[in-house]
């Protein structure tokens, strides 16, 4: 993952945090509004604690990037222009389309707006060809195992068709 990649999911997710935190901060206050209907939001807080949660949340931003995306290894027993299409198959299968191909890469991307727009747009899987039948697929650390074990089992199932 190169550097401006890290920090712009890192400034995604600093927002995305700041967002879901404002968001449930707001209901808090609302439903404690109703109760005492002149009390200020920074009442919520103790003083000198919002310059902690900002801290915090720049901390788990920077981190999170190397915590939640990752780059997987895998054999796939076969020559890659064999099993090709195996793996778009066991792509399609999972919800994801080819966005870009070149010799040596595959692009995916999930089909879903919504789930797209869940993962703030950060939904890329993107294979790569590496030597004697191995590839590596980089993404989202949730989606690669599933990807993992699909492709796996789709090449599985294509070099032993009695085994069903």
């Amino acid at each position: 993952m190169t550097i401006s990649k890290y920090l712009i999911r890192s400034i995604k997710y600093l927002i995305y945090f700041v967002l879901v935190f404002g968001l449930i901060v707001s209901i808090l206050y609302l439903l404690e509004l109703r109760k005492t209907p002149d009390l200020p939001i920074t009442s919520m807080f103790q003083e000198g604690s919002l310059i902690k949660i900002v801290i915090f949340f720049v901390v788990i931003a920077a981190v999170y990037p190397a915590i939640g995306f990752a780059t997987r290894r895998l054999h796939l027993d076969m020559p890659f222009d064999k099993s090709e299409s195996i793996v778009v198959g066991a792509m399609e299968n999972l919800g994801f389309i080819v966005e870009s191909q070149t010799e040596k890469e595959i692009t995916f991307r999930v089909k879903k707006a919504g789930m797209r727009a869940s993962r703030m747009w950060e939904d890329r899987i993107t294979m790569k060809l590496l030597e004697d039948d191995w590839v590596s697929f980089e993404g989202y650390r949730k989606d690669l195992q599933r990807v993992l074990s699909a492709v796996a089992y789709a090449i599985y199932k294509v070099k032993n068709p009695e085994e069903e």
